[in-house]
């Protein structure tokens, strides 16, 4: 998946590890940079906006942490899965999977399977 949609997902799962407390932005130790994201997420629904790409994710979720998400900067739908702590699903724009894990004190971690690599973040 592309590096700002990782980005997304990264800070979706661990604003969902940090019981949904308010984060308004993500380090991403890859490049060694925040970058500013903001908005609602809930059990239900998420509707964020990332200000570095001024682009829109937004989705339904089923209430048992599955998600249906789509990426406003590719026009491209997300399958999101969460669960005490640990994520799962697959980005249609690269046809590939992703899993990770996100910890309380905000810190994720995904395997990018269309990269073969693993990247860090913390929210």
């Amino acid at each position: 998946m592309d590096t700002q949609t990782r980005r997304r997902i990264a800070y979706v799962a661990g604003r969902l590890a940090k019981l949904n407390t308010a984060a308004g932005s993500i380090y991403d130790f890859q490049s060694g940079q925040h970058y500013f994201i903001s908005g609602d997420i809930t059990h239900s629904n998420v509707a964020i906006f990332d200000y570095t790409t001024s682009s829109h994710m937004s989705g339904g979720g089923d209430g048992s942490g599955g998600y249906n998400l789509f990426d406003y900067s590719n026009s491209q739908y997300i399958d999101f899965k969460y669960k005490e702590g640990t994520f799962e699903g697959f980005d249609y724009a690269s046809g590939s999977h992703f899993n990770g894990k996100a910890s309380i004190n905000g810190e994720v971690g995904i395997f990018d399977y269309s990269t073969g690599q693993y990247y860090s973040f913390t929210v």
